[in-house]
């Protein structure tokens, strides 16, 4: 698997950065809310609906369409782990939990593509297409 790293302003400078041939993305322990303050939110599950939760700490995974990838990246979290995958990944699948021996080909094997991996500023977009690393380091080296 190929990566390049560089620095990033803000989120929404990944969303330029996705591959927009593929309409599968999973975010891994995604954190909305960068501090421990309270913040109020509303829940849904089902049919089960809590209205204004005082909650911290949130962190969940999401699967979702490409389409509503830039929501997210509107957030600003200072963290994030976004998964490109060219089909829908089961709900089986967790990629964090997969042995780490494993881990690339079991991704593999479930149409994974890419990944963009945020800590803070530095952003690490691994693939297992190098051709995409090489269109992004062409395109970043000349702007």
């Amino acid at each position: 698997m190929d990566f390049f790293r560089i620095q990033i302003n803000r989120n929404l400078e990944i969303w330029d950065l996705l591959d927009k041939n593929l309409p599968y993305v999973y975010i891994s322990n995604f954190r909305p809310l960068n501090s421990i303050e309270w913040s109020s939110i509303d829940l849904r599950i089902d049919e089960i609906q809590l209205k204004s939760l005082s909650t911290r700490s949130i962190n969940l995974d999401i699967k979702m369409e490409l389409r509503e990838v830039k929501d997210v990246l509107k957030m600003n979290s200072n963290f994030l782990d976004l998964f490109q995958f060219e089909s829908d990944i089961p709900d089986s699948l967790i990629p964090d939990r997969l042995p780490k021996d494993q881990k690339e080909s079991i991704l593999i094997q479930n149409g994974f593509k890419h990944k963009f991996e945020l800590e803070f500023e530095q952003l690490t977009i691994s693939s297992i297409d190098s051709a995409f690393i090489n269109k992004i380091k062409t395109n970043y080296n000349n702007s």
